[in-house]
């Protein structure tokens, strides 16, 4: 197996693993744990950057790709999903907090989904891109 493809694999692993780790640790441990301004404060904390931590992971395999090309076609469209889903992600957060302080309950549902379903986006292509290799 090419080096590329090593990478690649092991940087969505890493974004799979985060996501994965976000939702069945980070998230039912917050809430379980935290009163609601905690609780607030912290999810206001950490999605930012696991948002920026996911757009940087998917950088690497982007440059190696530029470098030294893909090992398979489908490489190309995880790569860019894997850089413009968390980068999405990461700019509808001030919109999204803005609407939960300002009550706006509607609002907050609807971007709350679209990062919700990104998210569910992200972690479905890296972890079933390999179907295709």
């Amino acid at each position: 197996m090419p080096d590329t493809l090593k990478i690649h694999l092991l940087c969505s692993g890493v974004i799979s693993g985060s996501i994965i780790f976000q939702i069945a640790i980070i998230a039912p441990s917050v809430f379980k744990l935290l009163g609601e301004d905690n609780v607030k404060n912290m999810l206001r904390h950490i999605f930012p950057r696991l948002f920026m931590f996911l757009s940087f992971t998917s950088l690497v395999p982007l440059i190696f790709i530029y470098l030294f090309g893909a090992i398979s076609p489908i490489q190309y469209p995880v790569s860019i999903l894997s850089f413009l889903v968390p980068s999405i992600c990461f700019l509808l957060i001030p919109k999204t907090n803005r609407a939960k302080d300002n009550g706006d309950e509607k609002r907050f549902s609807v971007l709350h989904k679209i990062s919700v379903i990104l998210t569910v986006v992200l972690l479905s292509v890296n972890l079933l891109w390999l179907l295709f290799v």
